[in-house]
């Protein structure tokens, strides 16, 4: 019989689910906003400035935040954007809080107008990493663990 009180008293530890191939994430990561921008860059150049100033950001941020995501989740790209999207509004909170609190208010500031540009380019670059990723991810990588 399932017994609830010893269910409740030994708490499951969730464990990682996926192994990420580092080759595919390696390169998607890396491509994604480059092959964004080359497809887009006719458009006002804008997609090259937010390369040249977002890219950074994006590889700081994304690869952690990536990391503990496919280890836990498939790459869907629909997901992965909306990921990025709060991984963009909560850099742009600290920012913004940054610039209230610290003698840093003309820095924080600007970084916030920066992470402005972030909010249309970072779900892009990070859905279009999901879709680079599925396709170059490995069949040794692709099936779960078991514990």
């Amino acid at each position: 019989m399932y017994d609830l009180a010893e269910r409740l008293a030994k708490p499951r530890a969730v464990q990682p689910k996926h192994i990420i191939d580092p080759v595919a994430f390696g390169l998607a990561l890396v491509l994604s906003p480059l092959l964004i921008t080359a497809f887009t860059f006719w458009m006002l150049f804008i997609p090259v400035f937010a390369l040249v100033f977002g890219g950074p950001i994006y590889l700081i941020v994304a690869t952690p935040t990536l990391l503990w995501y496919l280890r836990h989740y498939p790459a869907e790209p629909t997901r992965i954007g909306v990921l990025a999207l709060f991984a963009v509004f909560a850099l742009l909170a600290l920012a913004l809080i940054a610039a209230r609190f610290t003698p840093y208010r003309d820095t924080a500031e600007g970084f916030a107008f920066l992470l402005s540009f972030g909010v249309m380019f970072g779900p892009i670059w990070a859905g279009f990493f999901a879709i680079l990723y599925n396709k170059w991810r490995r069949d040794f990588y692709v099936a779960p663990q078991t514990y």
